[in-house]
Order: C-alpha cells, then structure tokens, then sequence
C-alpha cells in the first residue's frame, strides 16, 4: 500500500513459515498451500479465492517474529477442532500458544475465510513490541533474524496433517 516499511515481518515471515510448513508436508497429504495479495487492501486476494471455494479448514499464517508464544487468533466462533488440534501440536513441539479472538483493528486473511463459513484462524508470533513494529521503518532485517519462523512453521505442517 505505501513504501513505508520492507515488509519483512508483515507479512514476508509469514509466507516464509508457510513455504517452511509445506516443504514438511508429504506430497501425499491433502493439504493445499494458498500465497494471497492484497491483504492491505481490505484482504482483497483472500477474498476473491474463497468466492469460487466451498467451506473448509484454513489455517492463515502472518507475521511471525523471532521472540514471544504463538498467537492462534480466530474470528466469528472459535474453530474448537482447529484450536485443538493446533494445542496438541504446539504442547507436542515446545511451543507456547495464546488463543483468543483477534484482536480489534487487525485484519488478517482468515477474516473473510471464516465469514464465507470454513473453519479458520490466523497463527502469529510475537509480543507487544512485535505489535508496534508492524507497518513502520522497524519492519526489516536489522530488527529480526527469522528464528521464530521454524517452530512455527512446523506447528502449521503438523496441524495440517492432522486435520488432513
């Protein structure tokens, strides 16, 4: 939308751990791998795929940062089977997981996903600093190495599965 920041964690870490999830996915699995657009346009790309799709299970990646637990965020009813499942494997890898509702303001593209009826949230990790980086100069390189982009990625990958 503007050239205010490079993106690296809005979303780039996000669409690196989702590359990082499929590599782990056996070619076998059903599980289908989406790269949207314009989700700083009022999620425009999710929002034209999902059209054309009948309901099902999503589970959308965005900004993952080096420090803090995973965030399951979901809108509309919790996913309870998604949620799960997902707090199974994130306790079975190490990681530390918060589920709650997504936070007001934040768009994300799961939003349009669980209003057309699929089971859907949107995986993140970070802190409230990770919060006051997105969208601003601070949103490179030099303020993340990508070190929270593996766990995350193999808690996506073996969510997927499961619910394969």
């Amino acid at each position: 939308v503007s050239d205010k920041n490079h993106g690296t964690l809005d979303n780039a870490s996000g669409v690196a751990a989702v590359l990082d999830a499929a590599s782990l996915i056996p070619a076998t699995a059903r599980v289908g791998v989406v790269v949207s657009d314009a989700e700083e346009l009022a999620v425009a790309g999710v929002r034209a795929w999902c059209r054309s799709r009948q309901p099902a299970i999503a589970l959308n990646c965005d900004s993952v940062d080096d420090d803090g637990p995973l965030l399951a965020m979901y809108s509309r009813s919790s996913p309870a089977e998604v949620v799960s499942h997902l707090q199974a494997v994130a306790k079975a890898n190490g990681e530390t997981i918060r589920v709650t509702r997504l936070i007001p303001g934040i768009l994300t593209d799961h939003v349009p996903l669980a209003a057309a009826g699929w089971q859907a949230l949107t995986l993140s990790r970070g802190t409230f600093r990770t919060l006051q980086r997105i969208h601003t100069h601070r949103d490179t390189l030099d303020w993340m190495s990508g070190s929270g982009i593996a766990g995350a990625a193999r808690v996506l990958a073996h969510t997927a599965m499961e619910l394969d």
